[in-house]
């Protein structure tokens, strides 16, 4: 815009104008369109993020349901093994009780 006010102040004919409006229209829409791709990337982000936080919430579930499985699967190995070793001194007291 400087530049074409510049050339008001020397006579010069009117195609450098009309290059300068050329120039300054043609990047006005250039502007245009970068911005509305900004846009289209911004709502691909956007779309990206709110994916990326549904399958995170998604996994944080399957993470507790992991960890609560878990819990429950070890406090059943304590109670057999346990159990086992109640078995086991009830048998040894067993065969005690027969040699005695």
């Amino acid at each position: 815009l400087l530049r074409r006010e510049n050339l008001g102040k020397e006579p010069v004919g009117i195609i450098p104008f009309k290059l300068e409006n050329d120039f300054i229209t043609g990047t006005k829409q250039r502007l245009q369109k970068t911005e509305n791709l900004i846009i289209k990337a911004k709502k691909g982000v956007e779309k990206a993020i709110r994916a990326y936080l549904a399958a995170r919430k998604q996994t944080l579930i399957i993470e507790k349901l992991y960890e609560k499985a878990l819990g429950e699967f070890k406090k059943q190995l304590g109670k057999r093994h346990e159990k086992e070793m109640n078995d086991l001194f009830l048998m040894r007291d067993h065969a005690r009780e027969k040699i005695v």
